[in-house]
């Protein structure tokens, strides 16, 4: 029924389902929270806290859903692998304990979820030290960028993503194509562009900006062999 809580929790759960963006500085300006002791005092209610939690396992659980059920392939990334993986091995005799295995998923295998620009981040509790924004053994999601996220376990896309990431990556390609930048910066762009050409043509086979990266990537490496003629 309507009341303040019920519409902070369905503004919570749009923000976890799709925003590009501070999250933080969007639910405080919603919520008129000038300052930000006001945010504070917001995010440390332990209610607050609970309404969260829930919201976020609602998410999660939705999202593994729709990547168990997804036909047509919208969702890709090595977080949709690994969960298709684990669930072809999980035995289901009544179609209802489907839901309860899901949730009981969510809650044993999923730490967290962040939402960006290019799809979504779901922090598996193993081998957290393996996460690509990792430091010293521990993610650092706040460094979230496409060079770390796209290759990472955690990651998950969707179709929806394809412009996002293709806006992302725009400047690796333009920094792989220059022949002024130095190899060490082309190396890196290349090594993002070729995780992002993987995902999109999983997400977009058709596309003709495909035939463009794939470019890209053909002459970094004529370059390279033509570097390394050299220094032999």
């Amino acid at each position: 029924y309507p009341s303040p809580h019920a519409f902070r929790h369905m503004w919570a759960e749009a923000v976890y389902r799709r925003f590009d963006g501070d999250v933080g500085w969007v639910i405080r300006s919603n919520f008129k929270h000038v300052t930000r002791s006001m945010w504070h005092s917001y995010i440390r209610g332990k209610d607050h806290a609970s309404m969260d939690a829930n919201v976020k396992l609602t998410v999660k659980s939705s999202l593994v859903r729709r990547v168990l059920s997804d036909k047509n392939r919208e969702f890709t990334g090595q977080f949709a692998t690994r969960v298709r993986r684990f669930f072809k091995s999980t035995v289901i005799s009544k179609p209802e304990m489907l839901s309860s295995a899901v949730s009981n998923f969510c809650k044993d295998e999923i730490e967290d979820i962040k939402t960006t620009a290019w799809g979504y981040c779901l922090l598996m509790s193993r081998n957290q030290h393996k996460a690509k924004c990792s430091e010293n053994g521990e993610p650092k999601r706040y460094r979230a960028n496409p060079s770390l996220c796209l290759g990472c376990q955690n990651y998950l896309a969707q179709k929806s993503s394809f412009e996002y990431v293709l806006f992302h990556i725009a400047k690796d390609i333009e920094i792989v194509n220059s022949l002024d930048t130095p190899m060490i910066y082309r190396d890196a762009s290349c090594h993002t562009i070729k995780y992002a050409s993987s995902l999109l043509r999983r997400m977009a086979p058709d596309s003709p900006v495909l035939s463009k990266i794939d470019l890209a990537i053909e002459n970094h490496a004529r370059k390279l062999k033509t570097k390394v003629s050299e220094c032999l």
